[in-house]
């Protein structure tokens, strides 16, 4: 994929931008030109899914590395919920590091949404890194008006 990696014991999960899911609508309306569909690989002891879904605008995404940096100089987290609610991520700041927690919904059925987690541990400069990695999935696939 060349994605993002997260890992947590025997959990994996990569998440990529593959494009944007209107590709002709350039200068049409903001959201609908800039919505990108975002790819998801997990897998675990009892379950692996790989699925492609346009979760979030990449102007979202960016908002979302703007936040991180800001969030190294406070003490406080940070939740970010996306327009669409399949893909959601936070950040607690624990003493000198970061837990880093993603949660995606692969399934929605009669009963409810099937929705997998995983939370990866950083220190600061790994918290930079990863925010280095969200700018250069932006940069894939920059605003488009």
């Amino acid at each position: 994929m060349g994605g993002i990696i997260f890992q947590e014991k025997d959990k994996k999960l990569e998440l990529d931008i593959t494009g944007y899911q209107y590709e002709n609508c350039r200068g049409l309306d903001e959201y609908d030109s800039n919505w990108v569909m975002v790819r998801v690989n997990y897998s675990d002891p009892d379950l692996s899914f790989d699925c492609t879904d346009p979760c979030f605008l990449n102007f979202e995404l960016k908002e979302f590395a703007d936040e991180i940096q800001e969030l190294e100089l406070t003490e406080t987290g940070l939740i970010k919920n996306f327009i669409e609610p399949y893909l959601s991520m936070a950040i607690t700041k624990i003493d000198d590091d970061f837990a880093f927690q993603i949660r995606f919904v692969y399934e929605m059925t009669e009963e409810g949404w099937k929705e997998a987690y995983i939370c990866q541990k950083f220190d600061l400069q790994g918290l930079r890194n990863l925010n280095n990695e969200f700018r250069r999935l932006y940069n894939k696939f920059p605003l488009r008006k």
